[in-house]
């Protein structure tokens, strides 16, 4: 028998490790997921009117079907808003991504049928009544409401709590990866040092307004620029159409709601309408008590909060503030009798925590308040009403489908259920009209405007769902094709681009001689000369925190890659920052920051284990993807006679 390779020998090792102890793992779900995307874990035989066909995936015993395949393909596409026809996102790997990543979730169903994993009646129900998607306008568990979201999904009860279990199953496999990890210290405290190191920098800021106005440009440079810019004059396409939406906000204000059940809904979510006491904190943070009483004492003498802060503990002034909290955000700790008894504006005494040493300053009191039943009625009753809503919204939509099933127009089903059809003249695919104005309703809906370029011309959409929960059906009126705007129609926008560019290039021009003459007596001396005026920043990060109001991000980045001496330069149409690097200061660390960047380091390791294990399920599971199905998939679902809910051709 020949050797294991070594990193095929520590995959195996992990995942006999992980067998070793899942069975003492407590599950905690790592994800709240809607129904769309559970869609994508089951075997055929779960879903309504079950398709068959040639498996496009198979991992063990577990097979994955060409319509679910293309389930997770339309969920992918309609939540990325992807305009593609089929061959398009061949070419950039988006339907074999998706087939990996199915691959990858079948793997931990065969596995988790390998480690004979079970899951309880009661923790099935549990997680159930936690999921959002089944909760209704007052936070509770709706059971009619889990009804409805399974039928849309085409799901049934069974089928999803199948599902469901597989997912808990997942769980225990990636918590017994992940369980134990500390956090590691080495790697947070660099990356501390790393986006707290801060610098100073002179900075001369030269804006095109101080510029002179150039000549207006000849018809003959408007022509030329034109003809070398077109591609920034063309029009977008355009899609004219008849829809027919339905909205709860629309429902709802037709929706009557008692006195009762809206006073009942108060007290139900009364926690909601409830603010707790909240302190807004400063903190002096020290590490040994030698120093905290030293800090003390300074304050009792008189010294001010800002003063000992700096003097004694060495912090700067953006590290005193602690923000404003609540007693359970610092449940557990021994700070909060000290904060929610100190006095307004009197430094407390020193406070030991695991971390360290405090002194804090409470500046702001907010007691514990309730908003009254007359405040958030209206709320309240617009809540039940969109409740309501969806229910009246599920009933419609299936009058609509019968009537369209019997051969409606859009018009005709909108006449029948007594709802306005509504008419765009022009839509572009980011919802925009002919005059560059972003439509209302409906338009701002994203899956609507997918839905809207992806339907041929004269047909109709499927009746699709709305993110907010409701409904719409559309047909595509007319197409106007992409196409450049001739130059009578963009005159004065092109002669305005033109200007534009000849003032920013002789302000970049101006810009570069500034740095040609900083080469010898540095950028002060330079811009003193020239009558610019200089300005010595305060210590900034790497976001730009600290640098003056309205200079650009990518002056901190710039100024980020420069030695002390440099000089580099931020530019756009409108203004020139010229930086040159005076400071460089290293960060000091502040444990109580450093510790949720290793939970944060944590959390990047742990990703690693969770595909270290992927990699261990491979080796371990015979995995097969068809390379030649995406396509057909796609293209011939309807054809070879599934089910799916999505018509051959409505992807694209």
């Amino acid at each position: 028998m020949g050797a294991v390779k070594p990193e095929k020998a520590a995959t195996l090792l992990m995942l006999q490790l992980i067998r070793s102890r899942v069975t003492s793992i407590f599950v905690k779900a790592l994800f709240v997921l809607l129904i769309a995307s559970f869609a994508v874990w089951g075997i055929g035989d779960i879903f309504l009117g079950s398709p068959t066909g040639k498996a496009a995936i198979e991992v063990g015993d577990v097979e994955i079907t060409t319509a679910e395949v293309l389930d997770e393909f339309e969920r992918v596409r309609r939540t990325t808003g992807l305009q593609m026809t089929a061959q398009e996102a061949a070419e950039i790997g988006v339907l074999q991504q998706v087939m990996e990543d199915l691959a990858n979730r079948a793997l931990f169903i065969a596995e988790s049928d390998g480690l004979s994993l079970a899951v309880g009646e009661d923790m099935v129900r549990q997680r159930i009544g936690e999921m959002p998607a089944f909760k209704d306008q007052t936070g509770q568990f709706n059971p009619d409401l889990f009804r409805q979201v399974l039928y849309r999904a085409q799901l049934s009860e069974d089928g999803f709590v199948r599902l469901l279990r597989q997912e808990i199953m997942r769980d225990q496999i990636v918590n017994a990866v992940t369980a134990g990890f500390g956090a590691p210290s080495v790697e947070a405290d660099l990356l501390y040092r790393y986006r707290n190191e801060r610098r100073i920098a002179k900075l001369v800021a030269l804006d095109v307004k101080t510029l002179p106005e150039p000549a207006a440009p000849t018809e003959a440079e408007i022509d030329s620029f034109y003809n070398e810019n077109k591609e920034k004059y063309r029009a977008p396409e355009y899609r004219s159409a008849t829809v027919l939406s339905l909205t709860s906000d629309a429902l709802a204000s037709d929706i009557e709601v008692s006195d009762d059940r809206i006073r009942e809904a108060y007290e139900v979510r009364l926690d909601e309408f409830r603010t707790p006491a909240q302190r807004t904190v400063e903190q002096i943070f020290l590490a040994d008590k030698e120093t905290a009483d030293k800090a003390s004492a300074a304050l009792n003498e008189g010294q001010s909060f800002e003063t000992v802060a700096k003097d004694i503990a060495d912090l700067p002034s953006g590290a005193l503030s602690l923000g404003t909290v609540t007693r359970t955000d610092l449940e557990g700790t021994a700070l909060a009798d000290a904060i929610f008894d100190a006095a307004l504006d009197m430094p407390t005494a020193p406070v030991q925590s695991d971390l360290g040493w405090h002194i804090f300053r409470v500046t702001e009191i907010a007691d514990e308040s309730t908003q009254p039943f007359e405040d958030v009625k209206a709320q309240l009753k617009m809540d039940l009403a969109k409740n309501d809503a969806l229910d009246r919204i599920f009933e419609i939509a299936n009058q609509i489908e019968d009537a369209l099933a019997g051969g409606a127009t859009i018009e005709e089903a909108a006449k029948a259920v007594d709802v306005d059809a509504q008419a765009f003249a022009a839509l572009d695919n980011q919802g925009r009209d002919a005059d560059g104005n972003q439509a209302d309703g409906i338009a701002r809906d994203q899956g609507f405007r997918t839905a809207l370029f992806n339907t041929p011309l004269n047909d109709q959409s499927q009746l699709e769902e709305t993110r907010d929960g409701g409904y719409f059906i559309l047909r595509v009126d007319g197409i106007a094709e992409s196409a450049i705007r001739p130059l009578n129609t963009v005159k004065a926008q092109v002669t305005l681009n033109l200007m534009e560019e000849r003032r920013a290039d002789a302000n970049l021009a101006r810009a570069q001689e500034l740095v040609k003459a900083s080469s010898t007596g540095g950028l002060a001396t330079a811009a003193e000369q020239a009558g610019y005026a200089v300005v010595t920043t305060e210590a900034f990060t790497r976001t730009g925190d600290g640098l003056p109001e309205n200079t650009p991000a990518d002056v901190a980045d710039i100024v980020f890659t420069l030695k002390v001496g440099d000089i580099g330069m931020s530019e756009d149409l409108n203004q020139v920052f010229v930086a040159e690097l005076s400071e460089i200061k290293d960060a000091e660390l502040n444990a109580d920051a450093v510790e949720p960047l290793g939970r944060q380091v944590k959390a990047g390791i742990a990703a690693d284990a969770v595909a270290l294990l992927v990699t261990a399920l491979r080796e371990s599971h015979d995995v097969s993807i068809n390379p030649a199905l995406p396509l057909s998939v796609i293209q011939g679902v309807d054809q070879s006679g599934g089910t799916s809910s999505r018509q051959s051709g409505g992807l694209f």
